[in-house]
């Protein structure tokens, strides 16, 4: 028999789990980068609609607030923000030490969305590695909680 499945939350699962049981702290950023991306492009449009500033702890979005440009935006507008600098290579990564073996060590990530239709409209957010990788558990809890009633709308 057909069982409906919500991807998106099935795909959060297993983003959760591998950040939970595989994790390298060697390639930190990597992973967390990887799973940033496919937590912002998996999931479709008619779920994005139904996030909103609970998604998060009041805690992290208030730092998310303080962190972007323009501050004033809701998390909606802040993952959707994201998701657009992701999907066009508008991401920066910021080192500030030199690892062991010469590569640089990330301390920070930068994320930049640039409305092609108004020059004025720009969005800018810069996260360090903690407050990233705090994100992305937030999310993906949400996700997986929100599991049925996405499923169902």
């Amino acid at each position: 028999m057909y069982k409906k499945v919500n991807y998106s939350a099935e795909f959060a699962k297993r983003t959760r789990s591998i950040l939970r049981d595989c994790f390298s702290e060697e390639y930190e950023v990597t992973q967390l980068i990887n799973s940033m991306v496919g937590l912002l492009i998996i999931p479709e449009q008619k779920e994005y609609k139904n996030i909103d500033d609970n998604y998060i702890s009041n805690e992290l979005l208030n730092k998310l607030q303080k962190c972007s440009k323009p501050s004033s935006v809701d998390f909606r507008t802040i993952i959707h923000r994201m998701r657009n600098a992701v999907a066009h290579s508008r991401i920066e990564f910021i080192g500030e030490k030199q690892s062991k073996d010469g590569n640089m060590e990330i301390q920070r990530v930068r994320f930049k969305d640039k409305n092609q239709r108004n020059s004025s409209d720009v969005f800018e957010i810069e996260l360090c590695i903690d407050d990233l990788k705090k994100l992305l558990y937030e999310f993906t809890d949400s996700i997986i909680k929100n599991e049925k009633t996405l499923c169902n709308k």
